[in-house]
């Protein structure tokens, strides 16, 4: 509408003004003028704001294109979501002589020699994707936990929306190399659309192949390719009767059938995230179309992984941090990484430590140098601590009958971790894994030394050797070469790590552990506290030192804990909504929620006037539900307070470094809440 960029392109007033928008879409959230909306939300002005059109249209254009409903068109348009309507409009238009087909790259795409690419008019072989029967099939059959595994409901939902979008795919191309189309040998098939079952192969190769020097080359192999016809396949896959005529000895076939039918189907297939719009969907599809009537060969679980950044930078050649297998466990390396000098190679176990820390999911990996670095110290340090445990003859040895609280603390923390690493390993969340497997273990471990010592006790050696073998074993699919040596060198063992079964453990004591990390947070924040009252705490006044001495400085000697069996009443209203919010099969919060709580406070006569806190309290228990899900929103703690400081008496004393301690329940609205006791300190 601005007057001088008219004249500029000749466009007379009376074309652009005076039009109100047309809502021809209702879109959930954006109602039906999108537009309108992200203009205002992001302050769009004109057409120079490039990002923020480019936001814009992201945010607005799938969540339009797969939740909008047309609100306008024919009566077979009208009412449909946008992605069944968009063929059907598109039709109309075409056979009205409204529209013809037109077809352009949606950027600027360059061919791997430099050249730009553009769209050319030519015969080409589609594989209908698409069709409805066809995906009605694949489509229930990842739709069902029973029969197939995404590992996170992002690839799932990756997975859905490419089925409702992949069409018709050119599968053919006139050059290149490739295998010829059966039927049309002037073409080859595409290289995406030639490797979508070639999991079913890899159960027969080495039957084929032959194994000369460790190779499968083929060379050696018992049968000529030539005589592997269609005919061949579809007896070793389909169950076919035997080609008299193939020149194969039939025992040959029978046993290539056991093999395919003893490793089908596949379990897991691991691929890039970039690969889920294309060859990991046509993998389903063609597995649902050549075993189309036994649903139990389809793929059962595909696992989707991001890229790999180095040191929070992408791995690229030209920036010379891209590591090869071979230098990670072999080589030394110096390279420049963000202005830091960074030595490249280390060893096997490091590098897949580093790996297993750089994390899973369709989010990018950062591999840090830094942590490789670090897990040699952190396994070498292990190791010395295990051979001083197997050399120690001092350790206590009692019945389990006559564990303390620290050494049932320890069992309980044990089998807590190693089920959170096993649910780890199973979900393909080697970050998980890692993290309680090792960190969470060593902190466990580290947390019992730190007690056995401030009360003046030896560790149990039953519970470090079972730590020392449970952590071994834990461990091993990260960090083979280091579990091995432990085990078969330091604690005897004959056979291999990756034989040992998985440790037998309890059901973790959820009451056990909580308690335990109870004990541990406020020992921690006694502590500090009594430091900064006794001036043992080093003192900074605007970011400088300031010197204290601790000789003037009259320290207390008595620590109370003031304590509470139940929260505020505001906050009791604010948990017990957000529990009945909680979706607990589908294990997480609306995503609405914040929105809901507000409307909630905002209607709450005892909400209302606390309306920041009850926010920012809601926010801080949404979070904790995604560790704890619905066990987040619990009125008390599953332990008694007083009964754990009580029993742990002297240990707390000794670890802060007073006298003796006092427990009291609050008795009026004080800042004591269950699980968060207030710390006084006193002299007397």
């Amino acid at each position: 509408t601005d007057a001088k960029l008219r004249e500029k392109y000749g466009v007379k007033e009376e074309w652009v003004k005076g039009y109100d928008v047309i809502p021809i879409i209702e879109i959930p959230g954006y109602g039906d003028k999108a537009a309108v909306l992200m203009c205002e939300k992001l302050k769009i002005k004109s057409q120079k704001d490039k990002a923020k059109l480019v936001e814009a249209k992201a945010e607005v254009y799938k969540k339009g294109f797969y939740e909008g409903t047309m609100i306008v068109g024919s009566d077979a348009v009208k009412g449909k979501k946008v992605f069944e309507a968009k063929n059907i409009a598109r039709q109309e238009m075409i056979e009205e002589g409204d529209a013809l087909p037109y077809f352009e790259p949606e950027s600027i795409v360059m061919s791997r020699s430099g050249g730009e690419c553009v769209v050319t008019y030519l015969d080409q072989w589609f594989l209908k994707y698409g069709e409805e029967e066809w995906r009605a099939a694949v489509y229930a059959h990842i739709s069902n936990p029973e029969t197939f595994n995404a590992y996170t409901d992002v690839t799932l939902k990756c997975f859905k929306e490419n089925l409702d979008w992949l069409k018709e795919w050119a599968c053919s191309r006139s050059f290149g190399l490739g295998t010829l189309l059966p039927w049309d040998e002037q073409f080859v098939i595409e290289s995406l659309s030639d490797s979508t079952i070639y999991m079913a192969y890899y159960t027969v190769c080495h039957k084929l192949q032959g194994r000369a020097h460790g190779s499968l080359n083929g060379q050696d192999g018992p049968v000529p390719a030539e005589k592997i016809t269609p005919a061949v396949w579809d007896y070793i896959f389909l169950d076919d009767s035997y080609p008299e005529d193939c020149g194969i000895e039939k025992s040959l076939l029978k046993e290539l059938k056991a093999e395919f039918n003893y490793w089908y189907p596949m379990n897991l297939r691991v691929s890039g995230k970039d690969l889920i719009n294309n060859h990991l969907t046509m993998c389903l599809y063609n597995h649902a179309a050549i075993w189309k009537d036994k649903p139990e060969l389809w793929p059962r679980s595909i696992y989707a992984n991001g890229h790999v950044m180095v040191n929070s930078m992408k791995m690229a050649k030209s920036l010379g941090n891209f590591i090869t297998l071979d230098e990670a466990v072999l080589g030394h390396r110096e390279i420049e990484l963000d202005g830091q000098k960074v030595i490249i190679g280390w060893c096997a176990d490091a590098t897949r430590f580093a790996c297993a820390d750089a994390g899973d999911g369709l989010e990018d990996s950062n591999f840090s140098c830094d942590t490789a670095d670090k897990a040699i110290l952190r396994l070498t340090t292990e190791l010395e601590f295990i051979q001083s445990v197997l050399a120690d003859s001092n350790l206590r040895i009692t019945d389990e009958s006559e564990y303390d609280f620290h050494d049932k603390a320890f069992a309980a923390k044990m089998d807590y971790f190693v089920s959170e690493a096993d649910a780890g390993y199973a979900g393909m969340r080697f970050r998980d894994a890692l993290k309680n497997g090792f960190y969470g273990l060593q902190g466990a471990r580290d947390s019992y030394r730190d007690a056995c010592s401030r009360s003046g006790i030896p560790m149990h050696k039953t519970l470090l050797l079972k730590f020392i073998e449970v952590q071994t074993v834990v461990l091993s699919p990260i960090c083979t070469h280091y579990c091995e040596h432990v085990w078969r060198e330091l604690l005897g063992n004959k056979t291999s790590v990756t034989r040992a079964s998985w440790p037998t453990t309890a059901a973790p004591d959820r009451a056990l552990v909580l308690a335990s990390n109870f004990l541990d947070d406020i020992v921690s924040k006694a502590r500090l506290k009594f430091m900064e009252l006794s001036g043992t705490k080093p003192k900074f006044v605007k970011g400088k030192k300031v010197e204290v001495d601790p000789s003037t400085i009259t320290p207390p000697n008595q620590v109370c804990f003031i304590i509470s069996k139940e929260f505020p009443e505001w906050k009791k209203i604010i948990l017990t909504k957000l529990n009945e919010l909680y979706d607990s099969e589908a294990k997480c919060m609306p995503s609405d929620v914040m929105k809901q709580i507000k409307v909630f406070a905002v209607s709450n006569p005892v909400l209302k006037p606390l309306m920041k806190n009850a926010m920012q309290v809601g926010a801080f228990f949404i979070k904790k539900s995604e560790e704890e899900q619905e066990k987040a929103f619990e009125l008390q703690v599953p332990y008694d307070q007083e009964q754990v400081l009580k029993e742990n008496a002297e240990y707390v004393a000794s670890s802060i470094g007073v006298a003796s301690i006092d427990v009291i329940y609050q008795t009026d609205a004080g800042e004591a809440e269950p699980g968060t006791p207030v710390v006084e300190f006193i002299t007397v």
